[in-house]
């Protein structure tokens, strides 16, 4: 479900609950000055740092995706990221819109990620926050695209939010930057909260079926 209702408060909110699962977050763009990546980076440095982590997606550069390219190989940074991403239960992922879809930098690292794994499920079993952070009041058409191709990549999408109007909404408190807008978070959180329910759940079916 995306969520269009993005009113800004006076206050600045409250950092966010601990969580108990493993958390990665990153962003789909390869700007120097995303807001996307700002986004990321101050959610990320809202929560318990040890179940955290977060990337910058140009720290794994790739050649665009072509045939010839993958007769060469896999690139060893699609490894590297595919293992990384293997070790958190959840993923956060913040793109940007262009032209009604997601940064074809994302696509590309989204299609070697695809290549290198033989089903090309290389999400299968994953739950993904989808998030994008916008100067106006786009955002909507990226993370349908994107909720597309993750799922063919075998992801489980648990909840999608657009942060309109993005420099409204985030305040400089003291050198710490802060979103004030509170619905935005309250609702993070609440998809937070249920992807550690259901791996809660599923933990123990496991634990069960194991017995």
């Amino acid at each position: 479900m995306i969520n269009n209702d993005e009113t800004a408060v006076a206050t600045i909110a409250a950092p966010l609950k601990k969580n108990s699962g493993k958390i990665l977050f990153f962003s789909g763009s390869n700007s120097t000055n995303s807001i996307n990546q700002q986004l990321v980076t101050i959610l990320a440095g809202s929560m318990q740092q040890d179940q955290t982590r977060l990337i910058n997606l140009n720290d794994f550069p790739m050649p665009i995706y072509s045939e010839k390219e993958e007769t060469i190989g896999i690139p060893a940074k699609t490894n590297e990221l595919l293992e990384l991403i293997d070790a958190y239960d959840l993923l956060v992922i913040a793109v940007p819109e262009h032209n009604r879809a997601v940064p074809a930098f994302f696509k590309n690292t989204l299609d070697w990620m695809s290549r290198a794994r033989a089903d090309y499920r290389a999400l299968a079993g994953k739950e993904v926050i989808l998030l994008s952070a916008c100067p106006g009041v786009g955002g909507n058409h990226t993370l349908l695209n994107a909720h597309n191709i993750l799922m063919v990549l075998g992801a489980e999408v648990i909840g999608a939010l657009v942060l309109k109007q993005f420099q409204n909404h985030i305040h400089n408190n003291d050198g710490k930057v802060q979103i004030t807008c509170n619905n935005f978070l309250s609702e993070f959180e609440n998809l937070v909260a249920l992807s550690a329910i259901k791996a809660s759940i599923k933990n123990s079916i496991k634990s069960v079926e194991e017995y």
